[in-house]
């Protein structure tokens, strides 16, 4: 864990160097990573205390099909997220039309996307965007995803629940827009539900193609996570070896750190995962990084003890009362106060941008 004195720490050698940098001949540089500022502050501390344990679960149950949901009036019960199922018209796999209902209950039509894709199957597949414009720097954007799609081994058109995978991830991002009601932050935030994951990574890599990148300062991908069996409190940070991640793995460990979250993890740079939809972003140089559950077996210092991998993933099985809703809990309330602390407005006199220096 990172002590709130090396944070601080940090943010003074950030300023040192920043102004080192910007001294040196012309051409010296040759690009801006941000640099984003992870602490305490008043908006994000008003915007996570008013999640709890319950709502996040709440919205499990309801993608999993532990509880009813309604579209369009009419009860229906998600017993699969299975990508084929959610756009054929099966009427247990309606996750992505009540996921796009409840976001038009919040916010206007003009803030929300349906993005078709042609699946591998040569059929059309859709991703769901919300944007939530900045106030000040309304150009930069930060982008939180999670996969909505599920599967299972045996038969996951009839029933792959899909609660930690991916569940945990898209609930995640539900209690986000949430939040998000009526507030703007200084930059663009994003939401996007991913489908097609687990068929090969068709929605990311289809959303990445076919949209314009340049703005893109970082990216929280949530994948799997809430299952912890031996009570460690641990989860994985697979941030990788791209230069333009790094700000956004420190800046979770810092929010971590500096709202006292209970929490370990393993930081992965060499050895990180691409089984997952920020992978798409790392293709594109975007500065991304996969939150999950602890799945490798690791023994770094301080960190996660072997594996602790959901023995129920990708089964009928992966359901709520599998997961140990408190540690999910927690890990979902690092990633918000991340994602609220990165679109957040630099404090008067820090620097948003860090140049890097040409190898």
């Amino acid at each position: 864990m990172i002590s709130v004195f090396l944070v601080r720490l940090r943010q003074v050698i950030l300023l040192v160097l920043a102004l080192v940098l910007m001294a040196l001949p012309k051409g010296s540089a040759s690009a801006l990573a941000p640099v984003f500022v992870c602490e305490t502050n008043s908006v994000t501390t008003t915007l996570i205390s008013q999640t709890n344990q319950t709502m996040w679960a709440d919205w499990i149950r309801k993608l999993s099909g532990e509880a009813v949901v309604l579209i369009s009036g009419e009860e229906h019960t998600i017993t699969s997220r299975y990508s084929v199922s959610m756009f054929d018209g099966s009427p247990n796999a309606r996750a992505y039309d009540f996921v796009l209902e409840t976001l038009r209950a919040w916010y206007p039509e003009t803030q929300i996307e349906q993005d078709p894709f042609q699946s591998n199957l040569g059929t059309t597949w859709k991703n769901l965007i919300l944007t939530i414009p900045g106030s000040s720097r309304p150009e930069e954007i930060i982008i939180m995803s999670a996969h909505l799609d599920s599967t299972s081994r045996t038969s996951p058109t009839l029933s792959a629940p899909g609660a930690e995978d991916n569940a945990s991830g898209s609930a995640a991002l539900l209690e986000a827009a949430r939040l998000l009601q009526g507030q703007q932050l200084a930059r663009t935030i994003q939401l996007i539900w991913f489908t097609g994951e687990e068929q090969g990574l068709y929605g990311s890599r289809a959303y990445v193609n076919d949209h314009d990148l340049s703005g893109v300062l970082g990216v929280l991908n949530l994948d799997m996570y809430g299952y912890d069996s031996d009570d460690d409190g641990c989860f994985e940070l697979h941030v990788g070896e791209l230069e333009a991640s790094a700000p956004v793995g420190l800046c979770m460990v810092e929010s971590i750190a500096a709202y006292e979250i209970p929490l370990t993890f393993d930081y992965f740079t060499t050895g990180a995962t691409t089984a997952s939809d920020h992978s798409s972003f790392w293709a594109k140089e975007i500065g991304a990084v996969e939150i999950g559950e602890n799945f490798e077996f690791n023994n770094f210092p301080d960190g996660c003890v072997g594996s602790d991998l959901n023995p129920n993933y990708h089964t009928a099985d992966d359901t709520i009362d599998k997961l140990n809703l408190p540690v999910g809990f927690n890990i979902t309330k690092a990633a918000l106060a991340t994602l609220f602390n990165m679109a957040g407005e630099p404090p008067p006199n820090y620097p948003v941008y860090l140049p890097v220096l040409v190898k």
